[in-house]
């Protein structure tokens, strides 16, 4: 996940490219691409679907992971065995509210696997992923994310991994201002060999 990731690439950087700086900034997955466009962010790694088709943006898949359920530990459902998808049917499912008339794949995403599992979610919009996972936090309901997510490592949240995967890009600007964003991409792009390599091993 992220936070195996950043640390491994941030040593690479430290060894072979000890000019370059490299920071982390926190955006969620509406939002990350507005921060690309205004120049705020040399690269984004977000989830592939939340990706404009067409644009001004290019992308390379990093790497792949699972789809969860994200729900807080206190929970009522957070101790049943097996708890699975259909048993928050009567749940909210928590999703960013798009900006403008963008379409929201998250929310796709939620209607297609709750449809999978024989019921309708009762989707529940917020600003953002702060606060959701605040609503979370208050023992009701659910987030579909993926296994990336930072906060899913966290004790006060359970998550359940459904049959899903999804695929983490990172993202640049068609352009050629910062070459450093082409080192960096290739470097994500070859821990991500490096990872499926040693896993055939």
């Amino acid at each position: 996940d992220l936070s195996q990731f950043y640390p491994q690439i941030r040593n690479i950087f430290r060894e072979k490219y000890p000019a370059v700086s490299l920071s982390l900034e926190g955006y969620d997955h509406v939002h990350i691409l507005d921060a690309l466009s205004d120049g705020k962010i040399d690269v984004a790694i977000t989830l592939g679907i939340t990706l404009p088709r067409q644009g001004k943006f290019l992308s390379r898949t990093i790497a792949t992971a699972p789809t969860v359920m994200m729900f807080s530990s206190s929970n009522p459902l957070a101790d049943k065995e097996g708890v699975d998808l259909p048993d928050f049917k009567d749940e909210p499912f928590y999703i960013i509210e798009p900006t403008g008339d963008k379409p929201n794949p998250m929310e796709q995403l939620a209607l297609q696997l709750c449809h999978n599992a024989g019921f309708e979610p009762r989707l529940e919009f917020a600003p953002n992923s702060a606060t959701i996972l605040m609503r979370l936090q208050s023992g009701i309901g659910a987030q579909l994310t993926c296994e990336w997510t930072s906060a899913s490592n966290f004790p006060i949240y359970k998550t359940v991994p459904l049959n899903s995967k999804l695929n983490i890009c990172a993202v640049w600007m068609d352009d050629d201002k910062t070459p450093s964003k082409h080192i960096l991409v290739n470097e994500l792009l070859r821990l991500n060999l490096d990872k499926k390599q040693a896993e055939a091993d």
